[in-house]
């Protein structure tokens, strides 16, 4: 398995880089105009205390971010944020703009010249395409209904100067006009109930702490009568004892707790390959 960031050597080996350089090619006009279109579409007079620009890097293979992450702050200028497609692509802040022209630097002297290697850094061979983080890519949905969950990036690096006052800067836009919504600090999700297309675009345009947002029909979080966290679903199974169409599920796990239980086959180890358990479902990566 081939990691970002880990030098091979190809001396011998004469590589085809066109493709590349046609993909950074469009990649970085693509990212250009992404960020032109991001500023232009901000509403000054919502008077956000910070903003940060986001991109996307998708990797040939597994990013490996324990060995990585530190590089791409100290080479490019970029925070890990989140990971997806199984950490395939990364989202990565933009947190020192003098490194981050070492990186815009990278790829445009592989566009010029890919066979003058002192040109460049080699950690971006292993980048397929990249692009700016902004609203089309953050929003998930195809049609608004009514519940929309808005889930925040965090960041340890970002958390007290910029992730903070602009969390509490959209949580106050949503009082101001008195949107229906409740905000939940332990999983970092905005819920917004029957919201209007056009806020929910002023949203996504104009607030930098957003990682995706979904909008679907259930699956509430609410606080119970003791005042802890519920979730609620909208459906239940009537017919889980019929023949139904058996259907199998690559994932971390199933989380047990839903109207689904009496639907879950596997119920020992048997296929479990994260050594969690079948019913236990930790990693949260499907909430984009």
């Amino acid at each position: 398995m081939r990691f970002p960031g880990i030098v091979e050597d190809d001396d011998d080996i004469k590589k085809n880089y066109q493709p590349k350089e046609d993909s950074f090619r469009r990649s970085i006009n693509s990212f250009r105009n992404g960020q032109i279109e991001r500023t232009q579409n901000r509403n000054p007079e919502l008077n956000i205390p910070n903003t940060i620009d986001h991109i996307v890097l998708q990797f040939h293979d597994y990013f490996d971010s324990g060995k990585f992450e530190n590089v791409y702050r100290s080479q490019f200028g970029l925070s890990a944020i989140a990971f997806e497609a199984y950490h395939t692509k990364a989202i990565f802040a933009i947190v020192d703009q003098v490194l981050f022209e070492n990186f815009k630097k990278s790829i445009i002297s592989f566009i010029s010249d890919s066979s003058n290697k002192q040109a460049y850094s080699s950690l971006i061979k292993y980048i397929v395409d990249f692009n700016y983080y902004g609203t089309p890519q953050l929003k998930r949905y195809e049609k608004i209904k009514a519940q929309v969950v808005v889930n925040l990036m965090d960041s340890i690096e970002l958390y007290e100067k910029q992730i903070v006052p602009i969390t509490d800067s959209l949580l106050t836009y949503c009082k101001v006009r008195n949107l229906e919504h409740r905000f939940d600090g332990d999983t970092n999700k905005l819920e917004l109930f029957k919201v209007k297309e056009n806020t929910l675009q002023a949203i996504a345009d104009n607030f930098d702490v957003i990682h995706t947002i979904n909008s679907y029909n259930s699956a509430i979080i609410k606080p119970s009568e003791f005042n802890l966290k519920e979730i609620s679903y909208g459906f239940e199974i009537s017919n889980a004892e019929d023949d139904l169409p058996l259907i199998g599920i690559i994932d971390s796990g199933i989380e047990k707790n839903t109207p689904l239980s009496t639907l879950i086959l596997n119920s020992n180890t048997e296929f479990d390959l994260t050594n969690t358990g079948s019913h236990s479902e930790t990693i949260d990566h499907c909430s984009g």
